[in-house]
């Protein structure tokens, strides 16, 4: 992992064994970096809610700007976790 800026090789821009294109312009040209990111649930009602530090690895576009991550396992069910005691919680205020 690192940064790969104007990547045109197709062995050099593969991430996790599939090439990886953009998926609005289709260009093949990806900038590969660490993100550190903090999630939470938007809105006041959720002010109480932890937030999750994330550290995927994020690809961009340097044409048009698109981005993508993906969520690890461990950070994903917590994120679920908050989200389902959430509608519980909502649904039994109803």
């Amino acid at each position: 992992m690192g940064l790969r800026v104007g990547v045109n090789c197709r062995d050099s821009n593969i991430y996790s064994g599939v090439l990886m294109t953009c998926l609005s312009c289709q260009s093949v040209e990806q900038l590969d970096l660490t993100a550190e990111m903090l999630v939470h649930f938007p809105g006041l009602k959720n002010v109480d809610n932890p937030a999750v530090w994330l550290f995927p690895r994020l690809l961009v576009c340097p044409n048009c700007g698109l981005s993508r991550f993906t969520v690890p396992e461990t950070e994903l069910a917590s994120i679920a976790k908050n989200a389902l005691e959430k509608s519980a919680d909502d649904l039994a205020l109803q």
